[in-house]
């Protein structure tokens, strides 16, 4: 083979624009690494929101459809136990509402987000104080009961 005349200066220059363009490339892979990141973290974050949803809906689908034909005692116990099941979502909440606060923090992050949060949150407090109210309304009829039993111990 024979010796091949490549100038030290072109072999530098084509040396350089390799390294640049490795650069662009890396970079570019780095950005798409962090959008597929940020894309799978709102995936996983709906996901819960979902689960979330599913189990609220169960809640309000249970409120539409209680027993009226129940004595009260029974209403009033279940409302209880739906209330406590629907607490126990409370921790769960918190997590999404954490996982939310994370994924606004992210430049890239879109205002959706927040709002999916805001919407089921809004849907947990109203089904919470659906099935508190009952409750309520209980204590409110023994106080009344009481103040009239008590109006008539006093005749």
């Amino acid at each position: 083979m024979g010796k091949e005349d490549l100038p030290t200066e072109d072999i530098k220059h084509i040396l350089e624009k390799v390294l640049s363009e490795w650069k662009n490339v890396s970079q570019h892979l780095e950005d798409l690494a962090r959008k597929i990141q940020l894309q799978e973290d709102i995936n996983t974050y709906f996901r819960q929101l979902d689960e979330l949803d599913r189990t609220i809906k169960t809640q309000e689908e249970w409120l539409k459809h209680a027993p009226s034909s129940a004595s009260p005692q029974q209403a009033l116990g279940s409302a209880k136990w739906e209330l406590t099941n629907l607490l126990g979502l409370h921790p769960r909440m918190e997590m999404v509402c954490a996982s939310c606060a994370a994924l606004k923090s992210r430049p890239s992050a879109h205002h959706f987000v927040q709002r999916g949060f805001e919407r089921l949150l809004g849907r947990y407090q109203s089904v919470q104080q659906d099935l508190e109210d009952p409750q309520q309304q209980l204590e409110n009829g023994k106080r009344a009961v009481s103040s009239v039993a008590s109006l008539f111990a006093l005749i």
